[in-house]
């Protein structure tokens, strides 16, 4: 696992180094792509825990509706991202 990503690694800075786009630009591609799944992985989350709130919610509901309340806040993080 360490030399993938050793070499992930050397691969990416020399992919920005030899890149024919500014840095300006592959700053901003990059971190475009870093929010873009930065919000996939908060919407996934989001689901995982109104799957939560929704077995909680049957056990107990005011437990469940907080929970419930929780992932209404990462989804809507998690749209802002994306």
């Amino acid at each position: 696992m360490r030399t993938a990503i050793k070499y992930f690694t050397i691969g990416l800075l020399a992919a920005l180094f030899f890149s024919p786009k500014s840095g300006e630009e592959n700053r901003a591609e990059f971190s475009k792509m870093l929010k873009g799944y930065a919000g996939t992985l908060m919407g996934k989350q989001a689901e995982i825990t109104h799957d939560l709130g929704s077995r909680l919610g049957e056990q107990v509901p005011a437990l469940g509706k907080v929970v419930n309340t929780a992932a209404d806040k990462l989804d809507d993080a998690a749209g802002t991202l994306q």
